[in-house]
């Protein structure tokens, strides 16, 4: 019968094993330090992004709805990077008159001051700011506004 023998030093000696200390062992594993911040916003992405003050198509007391419309609501921190803006904006259910203004305004990043409607649409415009985070893109027209999310890494 063979029997299983214990490890040996190269020069015949048996090894005693030596007791771990867990306080000093390190893990196999290298955590990059861009990981967590990396996992928490693309995390924060996937949580539904609007801060709306009525529901998309609800419309409010004075009759007028408005919806803001972003894509892409992920982009990379760069200056190039850029996603279109549009807001939607109904009065009892058809298109507000054309040339209504609208305000737009991004907490990080740059977006376009604002925009006028067509056909009850207004079209802007946002660039990326160069660091990561998460920006808030506000867009407001006749005492109604909506707020959308967007996720920079």
């Amino acid at each position: 019968m063979s029997a299983i023998l214990p490890p040996r030093h190269p020069l015949g000696v048996a090894r005693a094993r030596q007791p771990r200390d867990r306080g000093a062992r390190r893990s196999r594993r290298a955590v990059r330090p861009g990981w967590p911040l990396l996992l928490v916003l693309l995390l924060g992405a996937l949580v539904p992004g609007g801060c709306r003050g009525t529901l998309p198509g609800e419309e409010t007391p004075t009759g007028v709805s408005l919806t803001l419309d972003i894509v892409p609501l992920i982009l990379r921190a760069d200056t190039t990077q850029t996603a279109a803006v549009w807001v939607t904006i109904l009065d009892g259910g058809a298109p507000i008159a054309d040339s209504t203004r609208v305000s737009l305004v991004a907490t990080l990043g740059r977006v376009s001051a604002e925009a006028y409607t067509i056909d009850g649409l207004a079209v802007g415009s946002y660039r990326a700011a160069s660091h990561a985070g998460q920006a808030l893109i506000i867009a407001q027209a006749r005492g109604v506004r909506d707020t959308m999310r967007v996720t920079l890494y």
